[in-house]
């Protein structure tokens, strides 16, 4: 990261019927847990620097290149990850893969790897927690529209992120 630790990502945010149903999931599971506060969202590309005012001008041509998409989500899982302690995963489908290209070939990401999912916890817990609190709550196996994108800046070393600008595709 940059000597400013803030570093960019690109979310896709849901339509308000499924995003309504995955917020109470995640106020839910954080309840108790004191975990950090986050906007529900997936994440698209991350890990990417640079002029935040560039960085816009580019999410802004390529937001006019993307239109509403679905993707697929296909139950709870978890992992040792802190940022994907609890979270629900979504199928790399070829549509979610063409947009996140897409993206990657203006934004040039740092980060190569990518696993789709949407986090409902940030934290760490025991495995044995983290089955607990899965097993609490009925299948979640939905199709959810991406109606918007939205550069997000990350301040990860003090757990704090922030929308700037949201683009409707």
């Amino acid at each position: 990261m940059s000597s400013s630790n803030v570093s960019y990502s690109v979310w896709g945010i849901f339509e308000n019927k499924k995003k309504i149903s995955i917020e109470k999931i995640k106020n839910k599971i954080n309840q108790n847990l004191n975990g950090p506060k986050f906007p529900i969202h997936i994440t698209i590309s991350s890990h990417f620097e640079g002029d935040k005012i560039e960085i816009i001008n580019k999410l802004r041509i390529v937001s006019k290149k993307i239109k509403k998409f679905q993707i697929e989500t296909k139950g709870y899982s978890y992992s040792k990850n802190f940022f994907q302690s609890i979270y629900l995963r979504v199928l790399l489908s070829k549509d979610l893969k063409l947009k996140k290209k897409i993206l990657d070939n203006f934004l040039k990401p740092k980060k190569k790897i990518y696993k789709p999912h949407i986090s409902l916890f940030y934290g760490h817990l025991s495995v044995k927690e983290k089955k607990l609190i899965i097993s609490k709550f009925k299948k979640f196996n939905e199709k959810i529209i991406i109606k918007q994108l939205c550069l997000a800046e990350n301040f990860e070393n003090i757990l704090k992120w922030k929308i700037i600008k949201k683009f409707n595709i």
